[in-house]
């Protein structure tokens, strides 16, 4: 709200230049477009006011009165007391108990009228009260949404204050003769419907665009305003380039949320897509960003466990259903289009009455005329919009059944699918959905209450991709057996744009700049030239969201990894901690890497105290290194008890007995002897027919580059020898 201290004598002409000003200042900065996960207004808070304090009586007879939210029914022409009285006649007197006391005559306190007047919502409303032992007449302008940042709201109420004083100096007192109340009125409700997209009657009658009207005429107006008040250049300049930009942009916080919403629903639920825009609003309102600068969310974030969840928090409110009386040959169509073997039967008031599953549509007897009641399953369960998600995935899983009806008062309103419940992030088999290949969570996996996450990432290197059909299968495996796991097991993609083009980085290596000075300046950077800051940015800011939500010491986190050499399979860890986990995979085991190798993704979350481990899967583009990354995490899943031995797949557990000399190597600990650093100009080729854990001699000659023979300073173990022409390390000696 914004209150503006107004002097008797000009009070009249302020008022209704309050009301003039409304419609473009409301649609400016709207705010406020979803309610329950449905799109209405673009400031949907001017209707649901309204209709959450309406007392009147609904009737076939309504006698003309009054919400008590109200825009207001025409100019003043005379005095405040106009509206007072106007208020006194139109509406009841909800409150009406006053302790009696003695009016002073130089400064009433008026009780009765101001408990009448708070009573009555206007969007700007007059208020009479004693400011500093005086009487004082003040607007209330209650139109304004909160945030979505704070410098947004001083812009919106600079902008306000500016055109309210730029009109009591440049506006004839009688409104009337410009424009006719009514159109005022219609301007109001037009730019809460249509926000920054609405159209106005502005004076005398010529219709104008609401961005058009702000940027060529109003906020001018409002500079000249705001100087006349003596408010100093600098904060004009700042606050109403605010209001410009943002007109400029076309985005309001309405229309960013609209725009996001968009975005996220065609791959994710509602519910998470409400969820992304919720935190991503907290995230960017710390900052204190303007709102016209914020990039439209496209990524959608990693939810609470979902089983803590209302059912009416997730459940589908766009349902349908027989009539009980109706032909079984309606509900045989229905099932044809909607393919999901179950509709629900109601009677003529809307409660549930029986079910057809692929049961009753199996068993139809061959007779004519036959109705949904006759085969209808009587015996229905279904579930209470209070109950949580963890109740109704215990329902769904004793009953083996994939739907789940949700009833109030025995009244059918949603229904539960479990395919939407299980595997939160995705609404289709993650091999059929399209956004897979761009949505920067692969999966979301959680069923019970327990704090223990894993994270696991994918194509930090974009040519590196085992870990992401790994972890795709993973993720189907879990949803499709509705496996029940013992915490939480993300799945996240790293370089998106490599992944695209399959090549190791875009710009620079996104595996080397895991550090503070650069993740600061990719955090402070909206579109970057360097491809690679902006994915930084966002996988920062999903690891971050988890850390929040998660103890530090209950997270872990595996980054998968490929080589370019043959027999490049083993892990790199930083402590001990790290280093039982990486042998619950019974392979190679790297140590001290990181002492020499900084800004890779889990030396920097390790430094801040987070299990963090590389668990490099084989050979790039080898079949098999998807089977070591699948079998390797589901080794580690179990050993950590997310999962039993029971839950992994029966070709997973084949194929460990067809390739057992794939992991003859068993769990050993080397450690880095030594590392070779490269620059593009140094030319360096690997010498041919090397593999990893190659023993090599001392002075053994290893490749050549501009100065002629790479000979091995030291003997031991080669790791990782570079076949491809992008990286910064020629090879390591363990």
């Amino acid at each position: 709200q914004f209150h503006l201290q107004i002097g008797p004598k000009d009070f009249t002409k302020m008022y209704n230049i309050s009301q003039l000003i409304a419609a473009p200042v409301l649609a400016i900065s709207a705010n406020s477009p979803i309610l329950f996960g449905k799109r209405l207004w673009n400031e949907t808070r001017i209707a649901v006011f309204q209709q959450s304090t309406d007392t009147r009586i609904i009737g076939n007879y309504h006698p003309g009165t009054l919400p008590r939210v109200t825009f207001g029914n025409e100019w003043i022409n005379e005095s405040i007391i106009e509206i007072f009285k106007e208020d006194v006649i139109r509406y009841k007197i909800l409150l009406n108990k006053l302790t009696k006391s003695k009016e002073n005559d130089k400064n009433p306190k008026m009780k009765a009228l101001s408990l009448h007047n708070s009573t009555v919502y206007r969007w700007n409303r007059p208020c009479y009260g004693i400011y500093k032992g005086k009487p004082s007449l003040r607007i209330e302008s209650r139109m304004f949404p909160a945030g979505p940042t704070i410098v947004d709201q001083v812009s919106n109420s600079a902008f306000w204050l500016g055109l309210m004083t730029f009109y009591k100096y440049n506006l004839e007192k009688d409104i009337s003769k410009i424009m006719d109340f009514k159109d005022a009125r219609s301007n109001f409700y037009a730019a809460a419907q249509q926000g920054i997209d609405s159209t106005f009657k502005w004076k005398n009658g010529k219709r104008i665009a609401a961005r058009k009207l702000i940027l060529n005429e109003l906020i001018p107006k409002s500079a000249i305003g705001l100087a006349r008040l003596k408010i100093k250049a600098e904060d004009i300049d700042k606050y109403l380039n605010i209001i410009k930009e943002r007109t400029i942009e076309r985005q309001t916080g309405s229309r960013w949320i609209i725009d996001s919403f968009d975005k996220l629903t065609k791959k994710a639920s509602i519910q998470n897509s409400l969820t992304t825009i919720t935190s991503e609003i907290i995230e960017l309102q710390k900052s204190n960003i303007p709102v016209h600068k914020w990039p439209i969310s496209k990524q959608t974030t990693v939810i609470n466990n979902p089983s803590n969840l209302l059912v009416e928090e997730c459940m589908d409110r766009y349902i349908y259903s027989v009539y009980e009386n109706e032909p079984i040959n309606l509900a045989i169509k229905i099932n044809d289009w909607k393919k999901h073997n179950y509709i629900v039967a109601v009677n003529r008031q809307g409660e549930i009455s029986g079910q057809i599953t692929e049961k009753e549509l199996e068993n139809i007897p061959k007779k004519k005329n036959i109705l949904v009641k006759d085969i209808m399953n009587k015996n229905v369960v279904f579930i209470q919009p209070e109950e949580k998600i963890s109740k109704a995935l215990e329902i769904m899983n004793k009953k083996k059944i994939q739907m789940l009806p949700v009833c109030e008062n025995k009244l059918f309103i949603g229904m539960l699918q479990k395919r939407f419940l299980i595997q939160y992030e995705l609404n289709k088999n993650l091999q059929h959905k399209k956004s897979f290949k761009t949505s920067r969570i692969i999966g979301n996996y959680h069923t019970s209450n327990t704090k223990k996450t894993i994270v696991l990432i994918c194509g930090i290197h974009g040519n590196e991709l085992s870990g992401k059909k790994a972890l795709g299968n993973i993720f189907k495996h879990l949803e499709e057996k509705s496996i029940e796991i013992n915490g939480n097991i993300i799945g996240l993609q790293g370089n998106i744009e490599a992944i695209k083009q399959k090549e190791r980085f875009i710009n620079i290596d996104l595996n080397r700049i895991w550090k503070k000075k650069y993740i600061d300046t990719a955090i402070k950077q909206n579109n970057s030239n360097i491809s690679e800051y902006n994915e930084l940015k966002k996988i920062h800011s999903i690891i971050e969201t988890i850390i929040q939500k998660k103890k530090k010491n209950n997270i872990t986190i595996i980054d998968l990894h490929n080589t370019s050499s043959p027999d490049g399979l083993f892990t790199i860890v930083n402590n001990e901690k790290e280093t039982k986990i990486a042998s619950y995979i019974n392979i190679p085991c790297v140590t001290k890497l990181f002492t020499k190798v900084r800004g890779s993704l889990a030396q920097y979350y390790n430094s801040k105290g987070i299990t963090s481990l590389v668990f490099e899967g084989g050979l790039i583009g080898d079949p098999i290194s998807v089977f070591n990354h699948e079998n390797g995490i589901y080794k580690m899943l179990e050993k950590m008890k997310f999962i039993q031995t029971k839950d992994i797949p029966k070709k997973i557990i084949n194929e460990r007995e067809k390739i057992k000399s794939i992991f003859k190597k068993r769990f050993i600990k080397y450690e880095v002897k030594y590392i070779h650093k490269i620059q593009p100009e140094d030319n360096f080729i690997m010498k041919s027919n090397v593999s990893n854990f190659q023993d090599i001699k001392k002075n053994e000659v290893l490749g050549i580059d501009k100065n002629g023979e790479v000979k091995a300073p030291v003997k031991g173990k080669i790791l990782m020898p570079l076949y491809q022409s992008q990286g910064s390390e020629g090879f390591y000696i363990i």
